[in-house]
């Protein structure tokens, strides 16, 4: 009996010990430096907020959900038109675009866009993701979560100066 018990004693620390020592991978959008009186610009960060590193992370998004968050007339006086505004976004979910490693407690960020005078992002607005990842031993991990288009400061996206 008492071997019985070790035995599955053992397996539920093992259980319990891949559960908590592994890459946990979230993304968020967050301003790029101060935001401004006019406008705001955004990064879109990928952070690895587990005890492990974490191979081969791709972020995923479908064409409709990424023009949601763009406004109806995007102000195109910056030179860039409608569609290459959204193909920029759109690279940020292109399976090419893989992070090959992320290291426990490291983050990465690329630029994702902004609000204010040049209208291009629809402020609040909301993009459904998926992060596809390995672990070092190749066990594979899915989330999904909610990008929302706001500065991060203050969970409403207003402080206090």
């Amino acid at each position: 009996m008492a071997i019985i018990i070790s035995l599955v004693s053992f397996c539920s620390t093992l259980l319990l010990w891949k559960k908590s020592n592994r890459p946990i991978i979230v993304a968020y959008i967050d301003v790029n430096g101060e935001p401004g009186n006019v406008n705001i610009f955004y990064d879109l960060v990928v952070s690895n907020i587990g005890n492990r590193p974490a191979v081969r992370i791709r972020l995923d998004s479908s064409p409709e959900e990424i023009k949601n968050i763009f406004e109806d007339g995007i102000n195109t006086g910056d030179g860039f038109t409608r569609e290459q505004k959204i193909e920029q976004i759109e690279n940020c979910f292109d399976p090419k675009n893989e992070i090959v490693l992320l290291e426990h407690r490291e983050k990465l960020s690329t630029a994702f866009g902004a609000t204010g005078r040049i209208q291009w992002l629809k402020f609040g607005s909301t993009i459904d993701i998926s992060i596809t990842y390995f672990d070092l031993d190749g066990r594979s991990f899915k989330s999904k979560l909610p990008l929302k288009v706001y500065p991060r400061k203050g969970f409403s996206g207003i402080i206090w100066k």
